[in-house]
C-alpha cells in the first residue's frame, strides 16, 4: 500500500474480486480446477481489500482515537457481513420461489426452499421424485446465478465508486 497507494490497492482488489465473481458465474458448473482458481483469486482480492480498508481506517485516525476507530471498523465489518447475508439470502429465496415450478400433487411448500423440495421428494415415487429434484435444482441454479450476478455488480460498483471519488476534482 505504501508503494501503490490506498486507492489503487482498494480499487484493484475490489475489481479483481468482482471479475472473479463474474468468471465464477460463468464457470461454476465447470471443472473444479477452474472455479477453485477463481475462488482463490476472489479470496486474494477480498483479503487485499479488507487489509487495505483496515489500514486506511487506522492510519487516518489520530492515535488517541485508535481504540474508537478499531471499534467502529469491527462493528462495520460485522454489520456489513450480517446485512450482506440477510439481503443476498432474501434475494436468493425470492428468486428461488419465483423460479420454482411446483408439480401437481406436491405440497406448495417446496417452493419455499431447496431443502423442502428435497425432503418432499423422499416421499414420492422415483419418477416424481426425480422430476421434483430437477425442478428444484433448476430453480436453485437460477437463484444462485442471480445472487452471484448481483454481488459482482455491487463489488464492481463499489470499486468504481472508490476510483471515481479519488479522481474527481475536489
Amino acid at each position: 500500500m505504501p508503494h501503490f497507494g490506498a486507492t489503487r490497492v482498494l480499487t484493484s482488489a475490489l475489481t479483481l474480486t468482482g471479475l472473479a465473481l463474474v468468471v465464477y458465474l460463468l464457470t461454476y458448473d465447470g471443472a473444479p480446477v477452474v472455479w477453485l482458481s477463481v475462488l482463490a483469486a476472489m479470496g486474494f482480492g477480498l483479503g487485499a481489500s479488507m487489509t487495505a480498508a483496515s489500514s486506511v481506517i487506522m492510519l487516518s485516525t489520530p492515535e488517541k482515537h485508535a481504540g474508537m476507530a478499531a471499534s467502529v471498523e469491527e462493528v462495520s465489518f460485522e454489520l456489513g457481513g450480517a446485512l450482506g447475508i440477510a439481503v443476498l439470502g432474501s434475494v436468493m429465496t425470492a428468486l428461488y420461489t419465483r423460479a420454482m415450478t411446483v408439480p401437481a400433487g406436491v405440497d406448495a411448500t417446496v417452493a419455499d426452499s431447496f431443502d423442502e423440495a428435497l425432503l418432499a421428494s423422499e416421499s414420492l415415487g422415483d419418477a416424481a421424485a426425480t422430476q421434483l429434484r430437477a425442478l428444484a435444482r433448476g430453480a436453485f441454479d437460477e437463484a444462485f446465478i442471480g445472487v452471484i450476478a448481483l454481488a459482482s455488480l455491487f463489488v464492481l460498483g463499489v470499486a468504481f465508486g472508490i476510483w471515481r471519488k479519488a479522481v474527481a476534482p475536489h
